[in-house]
């Protein structure tokens, strides 16, 4: 990472944290997040992916069917005719329906997440899944991949004991 990502991520952490800690619901958490958290700190201040090369799946698979505007929207903002037009606007054969991504790439992403985590599973005895910025920091701050091939017990242990556990930021799988 660039000394400027580090800094964005290190930036965003006590933030991503804060909205982690005050959910109360999957629903609360998003909100919060797209809220207070702000853009990927992997971001570039002209809007491109900083680590394109190296991003997950899941970003990966998120091939956008309308304008880029409407990935960052919050629909609760939305005015009922403006939601309705969206809605109208969408092509239900390509897409994620309700969403402005194509599918097949968000399937075959899917796919392969699965068989990663399962590789995981096989290789250290446990799989994660989480935020991205929340696992580079783990990864950076906690040596959370040294911990992660000590086995499920003491990730859980130790992101316990840190105050780091979250069902919105990390879920370790055995």
């Amino acid at each position: 990472m660039t000394p400027e990502q580090t800094d964005r991520l290190q930036a965003a952490i006590p933030v991503i944290q804060k909205c982690a800690q005050q959910a109360g619901s999957l629903k609360d958490w998003l909100t919060s997040y797209r809220d207070q958290a702000g853009p990927c700190p992997f971001l570039e201040q002209d809007g491109s992916c900083g680590v394109y090369q190296l991003r997950p799946l899941s970003c990966r698979s998120l091939l956008s069917t309308r304008e880029p505007h409407w990935c960052s929207t919050d629909f609760t903002t939305l005015a009922s005719d403006e939601k309705q037009r969206y809605m109208e606007c969408l092509d239900r054969s390509v897409v994620a329906f309700p969403t402005h991504y194509a599918a097949t790439p968000q399937q075959l992403a899917q796919e392969l997440e699965l068989a990663h985590l399962r590789e995981m599973e096989q290789d250290c005895g446990c799989s994660l899944l989480g935020n991205l910025p929340w696992l580079v920091w783990l990864v950076l701050e906690h040596r959370l991949y040294d911990l992660l091939t000590s086995g499920p017990a003491a990730v859980r242990s130790h992101l316990a004991e840190c105050g780091l556990a979250s069902p919105y930021l990390l879920v370790v799988s055995d």
